[in-house]
């Protein structure tokens, strides 16, 4: 019987699930005997991943904490939890709380330097080389499986192939996204255009175009190239972008996370602000121009996969010179559209 193996702490937003997948596909390749659970939080991993067949199951933790004390499946300790949110002393004691024979974190820098904590009873951790990675949270995250054996890992790691890791969307998905580009005569354009402008984080974070800014880019980019379609994805809580011309076309999405995975599987570039569908385009291996912190460009950029990512970083104070930012942002588009 193989490992029984769990995953427990992400916060949960697309792109932070996102960024996890890789090492999950790891775990199933280097233990293909072992049931693999995601412990979610909200519904976000269940949406996207639940074509995928090597994760095994994907429950919330409401429904591990019942299941427990009711005595059923989960009832069973797993033989290792990996904790993906490492810097909250909160997600650390709940894992202590699911039933494990081994628990493996990463160690945290901001709990040592802002709570003095250096040792969590109960739990493994090893520190991550953070200095030497390119794509420091997907790479975090695949040391974290290396630290069940390193022996195991060190030998298997460079045969997997992760062409097998696209995410995989229903033919309800592909029917509804057929429908939503018939009704907008998608064929009579050369090209398709993602372009993603929400943000809840780098809105917050000052780290993106505001939504005029991102009408302004809209509107020069179709006035250029008018043979492409250029869509606007956005989803329910969105503010309204209203941009009404014969070639660019606002996609609101419903609740579905596999849709935009389906749509986003048709374009020919996105163009976006740091968000969790430029991973969800990584993923897919579509081309994408992002703008990002500087700050994080080494820990959440795209182009992990080995698709076409430029991205464009964004340093402290940016604002200051807001139009090159968005001068050059534009000319980029514009390079890589002409290249179509």
């Amino acid at each position: 019987m193989g490992l029984s193996i769990g995953v427990f702490g992400n916060i949960g937003k697309i792109g932070d699930e996102m960024v996890c997948l890789p090492a999950y596909y790891v775990l199933k390749c280097l233990y293909p005997n072992s049931h693999l659970t995601l412990i979610s939080n909200g519904n976000n991993a269940k949406n996207l991943f639940t074509n995928l067949e090597f994760i095994d199951n994907i429950i919330s933790f409401d429904t591990y904490k019942d299941s427990k004390k009711k005595g059923g499946g989960y009832n069973r300790e797993f033989d290792i939890l990996l904790v993906i949110n490492h810097n909250s002393i909160n997600t650390l004691k709940i894992a202590k709380t699911i039933l494990a024979k081994r628990r493996i974190a990463t160690f945290s820098q901001t709990l040592m330097l802002k709570n003095g904590i250096f040792f969590v009873s109960k739990i493994e951790r090893f520190i991550n080389p953070y200095w030497r990675q390119s794509h420091m949270e997907i790479q975090r995250y695949i040391n974290l499986v290396r630290e069940i054996d390193h022996k195991i890992f060190d030998k298997n790691y460079h045969f997997i192939d992760f062409n097998q890791i696209r995410l995989k969307t229903s033919k309800i998905h592909k029917d509804y996204i057929d429908k939503v580009l018939q009704n907008i005569k998608y064929k009579k354009y050369d090209k398709i255009i993602g372009i993603c402008p929400f943000s809840q984080t780098s809105m917050r974070k000052d780290m993106n175009f505001n939504l005029n800014e991102w009408l302004k880019i809209v509107n020069i980019l179709s006035n250029k190239f008018q043979n492409y379609l250029f869509l606007i994805l956005s989803y329910p809580k969105a503010n309204n972008f209203d941009c009404q011309k014969n070639n660019v076309f606002v996609f609101k999405n419903n609740n579905d996370l596999l849709n935009l995975v389906e749509i986003t599987s048709r374009l020919d570039l996105l163009l976006s602000s740091d968000t969790g569908n430029v991973h969800i385009a990584d993923n897919l291996k579509i081309p994408t121009l992002e703008i990002i912190s500087k700050k994080t460009y080494n820990q959440w950029r795209g182009g992990w996969y080995g698709g076409y990512c430029k991205a464009i970083p964004l340093p402290y104070k940016w604002n200051k010179n807001k139009d090159k930012y968005l001068d050059k942002f534009i000319s980029e588009a514009i390079l890589i559209l002409n290249k179509l």
